[in-house]
């Protein structure tokens, strides 16, 4: 109901190059770079930081990052510092009347580059100190590898930098038999296990804080043992209150409709291997103290039909094994859903905990029979020894 979306003019007409992305319609929001555009959102705003007695801004380029038509030029760059700098300056006039801060910051995709190629440029905000903060994260399932470690080196000391948890862990497909319901992917916030070790990863690598994304999502399905706890907010930013406690771990997926390339960090799940081939997956976690009886468990998750024999895992180096239980159960459950489905299958291997390190960890998979294998994903469980 924007009347300016009726004027095809106003509208970005590049920024859906691929006919497997979305429907054309869902890229073709407001062209910033339409001097209508950008005085229509200033306008919006100016309401909300005068107006209203909000404590801060947070500018959404995610869900869907539609700003400048793509390849952007360096005038096009300028023009939206410019303009955000004119964004700054009213955040800055309300917290001088206000005499309180108001901070002023970022909900972005971690492909720092690609943003700039519509006209944002993350970089020169932030070390500028124009932007507070960033909150770097996925479309919608929430990242497991997002690199803050590697964006505190690109946008500098001056800004805080969240680590964004959104509801969904990834698009592996999950069963509730009690219900005898399958669910297209699980939801973290009925998994403090899950909760705690996304946290931790990305406060392990250098996130100042948790933001939270969508944690009510859960709740609006009504399936019954799904639902948000919101206890699961209290010490989530801790990192030191983390370590210790049972965590579930796993990994980025790709899925067509839950992931937006090109701004998505490239997920490396699902993948093939083919007979002999080996391939390294990383992942961040956090260091455990040793006197909790606690073990790690890589649980890696095959197509039904790849019965796999022989099948080496190793842990940060370590030299492979080869002893895994098969198995259709969760490592923890997330809420109902406690099962695979039936398309796919459980490697359990356990590890020494002590192998797990604060930062980046590398597991490694073989491919030991004579055929191919598909890894459709990996999770990983701290959890005591023999759960």
């Amino acid at each position: 109901n924007i009347p300016l979306l009726k004027n095809p003019e106003m509208r970005l007409k590049r920024s859906a190059y691929s006919p497997t992305m979305f429907e054309p319609g869902y890229r073709t929001g407001l062209n910033y770079e339409k001097v209508e555009v950008r005085d229509l959102m200033m306008a919006q705003i100016k309401e909300v930081v005068e107006d209203y007695d909000y404590e801060g801004l947070e500018l959404d380029w995610w869900r869907q990052p539609l700003c400048c038509e793509p390849n952007a030029t360096q005038a096009t760059i300028d023009m939206m510092t410019d303009w955000l700098r004119e964004v700054r300056a009213l955040t800055e006039r309300r917290a001088k009347a206000t005499g309180r801060p108001y901070p002023l910051g970022l909900r972005i995709s971690g492909q720092l580059e690609t943003l700039k190629s519509i006209g944002l440029d993350v970089v020169t905000l932030c070390r500028e100190g124009v932007i507070d903060f960033v909150a770097p994260s996925g479309f919608w399932c929430t990242t497991w590898e997002m690199p803050h470690d590697t964006l505190r080196q690109q946008l500098g000391d001056r800004v805080t930098i969240y680590g964004v948890i959104d509801f969904g862990a990834n698009p592996l497909p999950t069963y509730a038999p009690e219900i005898n319901h399958t669910q297209d992917t699980r939801r973290l916030t009925s998994s403090h296990e899950m909760l705690r070790a996304n946290a931790a990863g990305k406060l392990v690598l250098g996130a100042d804080g948790i933001e939270w994304f969508n944690f009510y999502c859960t709740d609006p399905a009504r399936i019954p043992g799904l639902i948000s706890d919101y206890t699961a907010l209290r010490g989530i930013d801790q990192l030191e209150l983390l370590r210790g406690l049972s965590k579930h771990y796993s990994f980025s997926m790709r899925s067509r409709g839950m992931q937006l390339p090109p701004f998505e960090i490239v997920p490396q799940l699902p993948t093939v291997l083919e007979a002999s081939w080996n391939r390294s997956f990383r992942l961040p976690m956090c260091a455990e103290p040793l006197d909790r009886g606690l073990e790690l468990v890589v649980q890696i998750v095959l197509k039904v039909e790849d019965k796999a024999e022989v099948l080496p895992v190793a842990f940060n180096g370590c030299w492979p094994r080869i002893e895994y239980t098969l198995t259709d159960e969760l490592l923890f459950p997330c809420g109902c859903l406690t099962r695979l489905t039936s398309k796919h299958q459980g490697y359990n291997f356990r590890f020494p905990v002590d192998l797990v390190r604060d930062g980046w960890n590398e597991i490694t998979i073989e491919n030991g029979d004579e055929h191919p294998i598909t890894i459709e994903c990996i999770d990983l469980a701290i959890r005591p020894i023999g759960g």
